[in-house]
This record gives structure tokens, C-alpha cells and sequence, in this order.
């Protein structure tokens, strides 16, 4: 009985005969594989296709952005130099209108000639048509004598490093210059009309205190000796003070 049941019991297939698939799955099998191998390049081109354009474009933009900022940039920086030229300066205003109304340039021009005058014209003498006011001349005691009338009044002494020749010039507001060097001291101012008389007033008067003015008003008095009595850079005399004398300080 035994020897009948295991004849009647089929032998198991084998692993490899249960796991066969038919002839066309295997076929659908292979050739999706194939399929899928074979267009793998392609994807992979067209990937890299995908990817150069996309890097063009971004180049291009990159591109575009950067040439409007310089655009900007040149616009901004054209506008600042049209301003900075077109535009009038307080100072510029000022100086038109100085050039235009004031006497500022005049005064200024006036005064560089009467220096280029002093500094050059050393051994050049006087025109006869057009005489040195206060006409100074040198002192034998020492220092230079100036001789004034009412009209030369107020007379002020600039005094300057060095110069070849002393000499009085009109200023444009009124009045004298006198430049002196520290070899015209003292300075003697006499009256055209006094004649000679003594040293009527004495100032002595330190070097920082120059330019230095002297005016003359009516009255009489005494001979005195003061020392600028109206502030650092001026001294007024009465007519029957002079002759003044004018002594350099430290």
C-alpha cells in the first residue's frame, strides 16, 4: 500500500521549470529593457541641451541687467557733471557781483601796481608831470622826512620787508599810502604850511600794529609825546602837533 501511494504522488517540478515564463512575457520583458538602454542617451542629450539653453538665457539676462545699471551709472554721473558746471557757487555770485558794482578789483589792481612800482622802480625817479605825494626824502639824522598837506590826510605807513625806494601813493578811497621798510625809521610828517618847527608829537609804535594811520583835525596845544591814544593802528593829531615823529618798536 505504501509502494502504491508513493506511486500515485507526482514528483515536484524543479525551482528552474516552476519559475519559467512564457516566450512572450519574456519577449515584453526584454524588449521594455532594450527600450529603456537604448533612449537613455537620447534623455541624457536632451537633458544637457535643456540645461545649455536654460545657461544661455540666464547669460543673456546677466547681460542685459548689468548694461542698464552701467546706463544708470552713466546717466547719474553725467547729470552730476552738467550740474557742477552749469550751476552758479554763492562765491561765484558774489565775486560777479563784486566785479560788476563794487571797487573791490579796482582797489586791488591799484594796490599791485603801487607795489610792482615800489619793488621795480628803485632807481627810476619821479615824473616832474606827476610828483610823489609827501614827497619823502632821506633824513641826515636818520629815517625819512614826508612832507603833507591837508588833502594827503590820513596818511597810512605799510610797512613792508624791504623795498629800493620810499614812496607815497593816492588811495582810491582817499588819502595816502606810505610804504616804509623797518631802514625809514624814524618817520617824520611835517605840514607844507608850518615850516620847520620842532618834533610836536612822538609815537612809538610796535611792529604789529602796522599798517599805521596818522590823521590830523584843527586845534592847538603843546608839544606831547603819546603812543597811539585811539587804539593799536591809528593816532590823531591837532594841526599845531606837528611835526609827528613815528619811532619803530619791537
Amino acid at each position: 500500500m505504501t509502494d502504491e501511494l508513493r506511486d500515485d504522488i507526482a514528483p515536484p517540478g524543479s525551482v528552474a521549470e516552476q519559475s519559467v515564463l512564457p516566450d512572450d512575457i519574456r519577449e515584453s520583458i526584454a524588449l521594455g529593457s532594450f527600450c529603456a538602454i537604448s533612449g537613455q542617451p537620447s534623455s541624457l542629450s536632451n537633458l544637457a541641451y535643456s540645461n545649455a539653453i536654460t545657461n544661455n538665457n540666464l547669460t543673456q539676462q546677466n547681460t542685459v541687467a548689468n548694461q542698464q545699471a552701467m546706463n544708470q551709472v552713466s546717466q547719474s554721473v553725467l547729470g552730476n557733471a552738467v550740474n557742477l558746471v552749469a550751476d552758479v557757487s554763492p562765491m561765484e555770485a558774489v565775486a560777479v557781483t563784486k566785479l560788476d558794482t563794487g571797487n573791490d578789483i579796482a582797489q586791488q589792481l591799484m594796490d599791485l601796481k603801487a607795489a610792482i612800482e615800489s619793488g621795480t622802480g628803485a632807481n627810476v625817479p619821479p615824473s616832474p608831470l606827476h610828483p610823489s605825494p609827501l614827497n619823502p626824502r632821506p633824513n641826515p639824522a636818520g629815517g625819512i622826512i614826508a612832507t603833507a598837506s591837508i588833502t594827503d590826510f590820513p596818511i597810512t605807513l605799510a610797512l613792508e620787508p624791504s623795498l629800493g625806494r620810499v614812496r607815497g601813493l593816492r588811495n582810491q578811497s582817499g588819502g595816502t599810502r606810505l610804504n616804509v621798510d623797518s631802514t625809514s625809521f624814524p618817520v617824520e610828517i611835517h605840514l607844507k604850511s608850518s615850516g620847520r618847527k620842532p618834533i610836536g608829537t612822538i609815537a612809538d609804535v610796535s611792529t604789529f600794529r602796522f599798517p599805521f594811520t596818522v590823521d590830523i583835525e584843527e586845534g592847538s596845544g603843546g608839544p606831547i609825546k603819546q603812543e597811539s591814544p585811539q587804539g593799536p593802528s591809528s593816532l590823531t593829531v591837532s594841526a599845531a602837533k606837528f611835526p609827528v615823529q613815528i619811532n619803530l618798536t619791537p
